[in-house]
């Protein structure tokens, strides 16, 4: 991590096994990542410090690719268990997760995803999502493009495709009006989230 002019880099974790796909919560308490450090791909949470890093899940298959919610509530990840997206539910003070056996430490919804959908996203392996400031609109960065889905009723908004390599991250302006892209082509592409549109790419 490092400050936002670039300055005073600093590392937050020291394990030896890889760590990918950091995202803040939106008060900027907590870091969601996921890690290698238990022998599979499983999602933690730390503080913004790098303290107290706790493991959230303990399932065989993969998940990664983790995300907080605009409100905090919820985490979103994708998993090699079924090919589906889903969303982690928090507790209501500091971050703690619900858990409703004891035994787990997160308690899960699935995210049934549109007739099709799933075998499409089954094309390309999910890398990053986001969702928008006002939770509208959830992002999803694949190697065949960027799926965008309106939150509420599941919907498949649209598919961009201008990056030529896989999407390895995406992330929404302030207001929402932006989506920002990066991809393994070398570039990053600026999005008009309201006509799906490119609106500028970078190298």
């Amino acid at each position: 991590m490092m400050d936002s002019d670039g300055s005073n880099p600093r590392r937050l974790t020291d394990d030896p096994a890889g760590d990918f796909s950091p995202s803040f919560s939106p008060d900027g308490r907590h870091i969601v990542f996921a890690s290698e450090r238990a022998g599979n791909l499983d999602i933690y949470v730390m503080g913004s410090d790098g303290s107290n890093p706790r493991r959230l899940t303990h399932h065989a298959a993969w998940d990664g690719s983790p995300s907080f919610s605009p409100d905090g509530r919820y985490i979103v990840f994708d998993s090699g268990r079924d090919s589906k997206i889903y969303v982690m539910e928090l507790g209501e003070e500091g971050g703690e997760i619900a858990s409703t056996d004891g035994l787990e430490v997160a308690d899960y919804t699935t995210w049934h995803l549109p007739e099709g959908v799933i075998a499409r996203l089954g094309k390309g392996r999910v890398e990053g999502m986001a969702f928008s400031p006002d939770r509208q609109v959830l992002a999803v960065a694949s190697r065949i493009g960027i799926w965008l889905y309106d939150v509420e009723t599941y919907r498949e908004l649209a598919l961009l495709t201008e990056h030529t390599g896989g999407v390895s991250s995406v992330s929404f302006s302030s207001d929402g009006s932006l989506l920002a892209s990066g991809s393994g082509d070398g570039t990053v592409i600026l999005w008009d989230v309201e006509s799906e549109s490119q609106l500028a790419a970078l190298e």
